[in-house]
């Protein structure tokens, strides 16, 4: 599609007069591009954490199943096999949510922009809350079959609490490092990313006045 069909196609969203070059290159070609580069990325995302979810809470079922026959108590390993689960089943229960963000066949460009804004806009607001919906019920899961772990060492209580706050510093470092990356990547790229779609909307507004 060369400057000319571009400037054809605007017009025929009742534009007046012809859109600027930068902002027909990017909310067309650029735009299209990222599009599906960022509709992939975020599917093998999902993909790699649905993946891990079943990995995790099949590694602690099985111990949870020899726990139980061994007459150890069990319940800590059972929860902390349900939460990866829960995890993954809101993953999936959002993307269902808000599959019509999706890129569409046929949009126009302003509901394409629209649209591609709108799952930016989405995405940040899920790895902003990303401690609350991932990292929390995680950190709980590890920490609930860890300090269960802990006491059923049998050592003395002092020497209890002190593994349990060694254990529990550890997982909330770890936590805190999935975090910073995630904040990173927030910074770095989707914020970016949204505020020049939203000057970009702003010049597609202007050349519709």
């Amino acid at each position: 599609m060369n400057i000319e069909e571009l400037q054809n196609l605007w017009r025929g969203q009742n534009a007046p007069e012809p859109i600027a070059p930068r902002a027909l290159e990017l909310t067309v070609m650029n735009l299209q591009a990222e599009d599906r580069t960022f509709a992939r990325e975020i599917w093998l995302r999902d993909l790699r954490e649905a993946a891990a979810s079943l990995v995790v809470s099949g590694f602690f079922a099985a111990i949870a199943v020899s726990a139980g026959g061994e007459g150890r108590t069990s319940w800590p390993l059972w929860t902390a096999s349900i939460i990866p689960l829960v995890v993954m089943g809101f993953l999936f229960l959002d993307r269902m949510r808000h599959r019509h963000l999706q890129p569409a066949a046929g949009d126009t460009l302003v509901g394409e922009l629209e649209r591609t804004l709108a799952r930016l806009q989405h995405q940040e607001r899920l790895v902003s809350n990303v401690i609350w919906w991932y990292l929390l019920p995680l950190v709980a899961a590890i920490g609930i079959v860890g300090l269960d772990g802990v006491r059923e060492t049998g050592a003395p209580i002092p020497v209890q609490f002190l593994l349990g706050g060694l254990m529990l510093t550890l997982i909330a470092w770890v936590g805190r490092w999935v975090w910073c990356r995630n904040r990173d990547s927030l910074n770095s790229t989707l914020r970016p990313r949204i505020a020049e779609l939203l000057r970009e909307r702003e010049i597609l507004s202007g050349s519709r006045k």
